[in-house]
């Protein structure tokens, strides 16, 4: 149960990522391409809104 209670205490927190991508494929080139950008572009908006 603890990952149970563990996705509770982050509730609202996660901003998925929709990938074209089955989940063995999640190590490809193409989708680490993909997942990287996007967590790049998270990143910088952030910190963009942490700067202010």
């Amino acid at each position: 149960m603890l990952h149970v209670r563990a996705a509770r205490d982050h509730a609202g927190r996660f901003d998925p990522i929709d990938m074209p991508f089955l989940h063995v494929q999640m190590t490809s080139p193409e989708a680490l391409a993909r997942i990287g950008s996007a967590f790049a572009e998270r990143m910088a908006a952030r910190a963009d809104t942490d700067n202010d």
